[in-house]
């Protein structure tokens, strides 16, 4: 076995490591680069945002003609890059992937408005630092999502310290018939992420810190999951999905409300107006590579 040294590239994601300050980031502006040679926008002009208020998503159910563009695979790159380093298109993305069957000019283009963000943001990504072992959970839901179906998106991120280190956004099983509803059914789903990503972390020698603080801005949804007995907006919902009164019963989490300015994975479940993204980004922890000479302040 040869020793080649400090990491610096691992399946399309660089990293760059600084030893002195404890800190490591992670990017995917290589990756970035191949995706835009490749779907002949290398010489595009970036823009600051991918997605716009309520449009171009209203509009992505309309008919349209069928385009011959390699549709699914850029879906498939911009998947890639979504649940590497940039949770920020990771809503988007898992938004343009449900009509991979027929997808019309309308999807190509909001596709390639992606890949122009990218463009711009290309060395945007993930630092984190060797300071912090507290772990804490955002859940969010878009309800009703889908204007075809109803069916709601939950969103979840998982944070180590300041920094996001893993986040999901997907459309829920069924039909909630409430916000409550669809908030208490993504708390399962958020739940259920984040204790597989602390025992993983306990296992591999390190420790983290429990009750994991978990936030939700639906205060029914948190009143309802915070009480033991049962109750008439609930008595029709799945059992699966109160097994999250037994974890907190267990104070394996605290679920706490916090105010809808404050949810962080609300850029994972539906489509935001550029102020608001950008601070749901800042509050995922992204950064800037040229970040690394001076990263945030570790901790909560």
């Amino acid at each position: 076995m040869e020793d080649m040294g400090v990491i610096s590239f691992c399946l399309g994601i660089d990293i760059l490591y600084n030893q002195d300050k404890r800190v490591i980031h992670f990017s995917q502006q290589g990756y970035i680069s191949q995706i835009l040679q490749r779907f002949h926008m290398a010489s595009c002009y970036p823009t600051s945002t991918h997605m716009e208020g309520l449009s171009p998503f209203s509009n992505l159910h309309n008919k349209g003609d069928t385009v011959n563009f390699p549709y699914g695979s850029l879906i498939g790159f911009l998947m890639y890059a979504s649940i590497c380093a940039r949770p920020n298109i990771a809503f988007a993305t898992n938004k343009l992937s449900q009509f991979l069957e027929n997808p019309n000019s309308t999807h190509w283009n909001v596709a390639k408005r992606i890949l122009k963000y990218l463009k711009g943001t290309s060395d945007l990504g993930l630092t984190f630092q060797a300071s912090s072992s507290d772990m804490r959970l955002h859940v969010d839901v878009d309800w009703p999502s889908d204007p075809t179906d109803q069916i709601s998106i939950s969103g979840y991120c998982v944070f180590i310290g300041n920094v996001v280190a893993l986040w999901g956004s997907k459309k829920q099983n069924s039909v909630a018939l409430s916000t409550t509803e669809a908030e208490y059914m993504a708390l399962a789903y958020g739940i259920k992420e984040v204790l597989w990503a602390s025992n993983l972390i306990n296992e591999s020698g390190l420790h983290i810190n429990k009750p994991i603080p978990t936030l939700n801005h639906n205060r029914a949804a948190v009143f309802m999951a915070n009480n033991s007995g049962s109750t008439k907006r609930a008595k029709h919902v799945d059992i699966k999905y109160h097994f999250v009164k037994d974890i907190i019963e267990q104070r394996d989490i605290i679920l706490e409300h916090c105010s809808s300015k404050d949810m962080a994975a609300d850029i994972l479940t539906k489509p935001l107006d550029t102020h608001k993204f950008e601070k749901c980004k800042d509050m995922l922890g992204m950064s800037s590579r040229n970040m690394l000479d001076h990263p945030p302040c570790g901790g909560d």
